[in-house]
């Protein structure tokens, strides 16, 4: 047994262990100091102390994986001759390489993990992985414009050269057996093999170390500090593995807690569901009657701008105008500022939007050719409406030519069909300006008038790397002092953010002018919200959940379709919502999917559960429940905008909320699998 070349050897490996320790944990305090707020950490000191200790188990287990080889190797030392040095020699060497790979990586992933917490506001995971869908060239050219990336490359490089000299350093330095017996030499043998499989697994506990460990505290943010960008790295790569829309709807409800699809349906629409009952029947809701919606159907416009929030519209003034024509519409406009969107992604966004999907990306799946009865378009298209699907951007974006073509809508088009239809218009990385997306939609109207439109616009030029048109010329944006003390990021790309905020807003604001002006003034409804907000440029508290996800919804509707409306724009709402009151504002007697409530009237509204990334965070006038760790928050009694925790003893609607929530997921998920197992002729 060549025990004292282990013993040397294991003395080297615990030294790299050491540091990749500390690396880690200087990652984890910087990560801290950048994005915590520490006013809302005190009061958390037990939080946060267990924070660190389960972030010290995540970093041991992800050390002992990147160290695997190196370890299996020195083991193997104790079974060779003790006259082989080469072999001793290509160990030490593989160690060394191996060690300094393991770096490279742990680094490279701190430290996109950093950027990324930036952007999205939580670590690196499945996500990351979408960044490869979209348009990676722009992507990579946000990446160089928005972020100090040659600083990053140089720093990156200078640490690698430095651990590969403490490396040298570490492998140069030789160790004396302190074990003279044999049993003293087979006891630390076995402890250390023990300890080091501990390590790995992380947890002494039934099942190994699991994202669910870090959810230590009621603070969002502290729940953020035990993980580190390695775990949610190899997660994210899992989940990737398994991106795919399950049709065993069966699977899906028990995943959400109920036993049966009757069961789920039945808490969601607060009756009790028949056994003979038509369950995708049971999911589908009516519009009135109405002859004058028959004699008179109205043109409706649907737009999801990009990154059009809403917390940053509290700072508009005429020295930080954010609006600019849009904010002369404003007071012809009805306009909802307690509402949410479907999701913090674009293309989640939009899928919620076409077909109520609360699955990980239809488009770019194998289903993304189904024909899904769940369509926005489709109680128009049987209503006689010409319907239409306009974007800026490209259309093969996240498969959007081979998936909305499917989505029962008539015309489909991206940047490519706007640049033949208007020769003027200019490009950017991810495709037409807006203002020739509007035009293009005002183009429709006027080619399309045999029949009424329904046109779904999606906008995408304020994006990273906020290109704007030359022709633009921005209004002031002066930036207050109050904002730029809850900047996180550079000033200058913050200003991109808010210019590009403010070109978004103005191109909507001259298309609502311009039909207003027009002869369709009287006969078309608008409707505009945000994708999601642009968290990038701050970094939101717990108790700012609704500023986090919160997006405004404008709606232009003229007089006449507005009889018998009851508006109450204190309401929460989401964008779940917003076909349910287009419809009810333009159809007569259509059936379409009950996945929200009509906004417009009062009565329904009252109570409204609203959700973001569909039951990730809900929210009603009680408070807010955000999944998969529940947490609890109820409305401050002094500013009820703002939220603090709560407990489910203390708030016990807040349990009702969240079995809501998860019914309206299960729901939803079992009407998508019933049609497409119906599709492919399974059902």
């Amino acid at each position: 047994m060549n025990f004292s070349r282990f013993y040397n050897q294991f003395s080297h490996l615990l030294r790299i262990f050491l540091l990749s320790l500390t690396i880690l944990l200087i990652s984890r305090l910087n990560f801290i100091r950048t994005y915590g707020q520490f006013n809302d950490l005190q009061g958390h000191g037990i939080d946060l102390i267990k924070a660190f200790y389960v972030g010290l188990k995540f970093d041991i287990q992800a050390i002992t994986y990147g160290l695997a080889i190196p370890f299996a190797l020195s083991l193997s030392l104790i079974f060779v001759p003790g006259r082989q040095s080469a072999y001793y020699d290509f160990v030490k060497r593989m160690t060394y390489i191996f060690s300094l790979l393991m770096l490279a990586v742990f680094l490279l992933l701190l430290i996109i993990d950093f950027y990324f917490f930036r952007f999205f506001q939580f670590h690196l995971n499945v996500l990351f992985w979408g960044l490869f869908q979209d348009n990676t060239t722009a992507i990579f050219k946000s990446v160089w414009t928005d972020f100090p990336t040659f600083r990053i490359i140089l720093c990156y490089s200078i640490l690698l050269v430095f651990f590969s000299f403490l490396l040298r350093k570490i492998s140069a330095k030789e160790y004396k057996n302190p074990y003279s017996s044999t049993a003293g030499k087979i006891l630390f043998v076995l402890t250390l093999s023990i300890l080091y499989g501990l390590g790995m697994r992380g947890s002494l506990d039934k099942f190994a170390l699991k994202n669910e460990d870090a959810m230590v505290s009621n603070n969002a943010f502290v729940n953020t500090i035990g993980t580190n960008g390695i775990f949610t790295f190899k997660n994210g790569i899992s989940d990737l593995s398994v991106q795919y829309i399950n049709t065993d709807y069966m699977a899906e409800l028990k995943k959400n807690g109920f036993s049966s699809p009757q069961e789920a349906i039945g808490q969601y629409l607060g009756r009790r569901i028949d056994s003979s009952e038509d369950l995708m029947q049971s999911l589908l809701s009516t519009t009135k009657t109405d002859t004058f919606l028959t004699r008179n159907p109205p043109n409706v416009i649907c737009l999801q701008m990009e990154s059009f929030g809403n917390h940053i519209l509290n700072y508009h003034s005429p020295e930080f105008n954010l609006l600019g024509s849009l904010e002369k519409q404003l007071g012809s406009c009805i306009l909802f500022r307690n509402f949410l969107s479907y999701s913090d992604g674009t293309i989640e966004t939009l899928e919620g939007f076409l077909v109520n999907n609360p699955f990980i990306h239809i488009s770019q799946s194998i289903y993304m050719n189904v024909a899904l009865s769940s369509s926005c378009a489709i109680p128009y298209q049987k209503a006689g409406y010409n319907t239409s699907f306009v974007t800026s951007s490209q259309m093969g974006w996240r498969n959007m030519d081979l998936f909305i073509k499917n989505q029962h809508f008539d015309h489909v088009e991206g940047c490519e069909i706007i640049g033949l239809k208007i020769p003027e218009t200019k490009m950017n990385e991810w495709g037409a300006y807006d203002e020739y997306m509007m035009d293009r939609i005002f183009q429709i109207l006027n080619e399309e008038q045999e029949k009424p439109n329904f046109i779904f616009g999606m906008s995408c030029t304020n994006h990273t790397p906020f290109t704007l048109p030359e022709t633009f010329r921005p209004l002031p944006l002066n930036i207050p002092k109050s904002l730029k003390n809850l900047i996180v990021t550079n000033e200058e790309l913050a200003l991109k953010n808010f210019t590009g905020y403010q070109y978004g807003a103005n191109c909507l604001g001259q298309l609502i002018e311009k039909i207003r002006n027009s002869k369709f003034r009287d006969n078309t409804i608008i409707a505009a919200t945000g994708d999601h907000n642009a968290r990038q440029v701050f970094d939101y508290k717990d108790s700012q959940l609704l500023q986090k996800h919160g997006v405004p919804l404008l709606l232009y509707v003229p007089e006449k379709y507005l009889k018998n409306c009851r508006v109450d724009t204190s309401c929460i709402g989401s964008h779940r919502d917003i076909f349910p009151t287009l419809y009810n504002l333009s159809l007569s007697g259509a059936t379409y999917l009950n996945a929200g409530v009509n906004l417009l009237d009062s009565a329904a509204a009252k109570n409204n559960d609203a959700v973001t990334n569909y039951y990730f965070t809900a929210f009603n006038k009680e408070g807010c429940v955000s999944l998969p760790e529940p947490l609890f928050y109820k409305w401050q009694t002094k500013n009820p905008l703002l939220l603090e925790p709560t407990s489910p003893e203390q708030s016990p609607n807040l349990l009702k909320l969240m079995q809501r929530a998860k019914a309206y997921k299960a729901s939803m998920s079992f009407f998508i699998q019933k049609d497409i197992l119906r599709f492919y002729g399974k059902n």
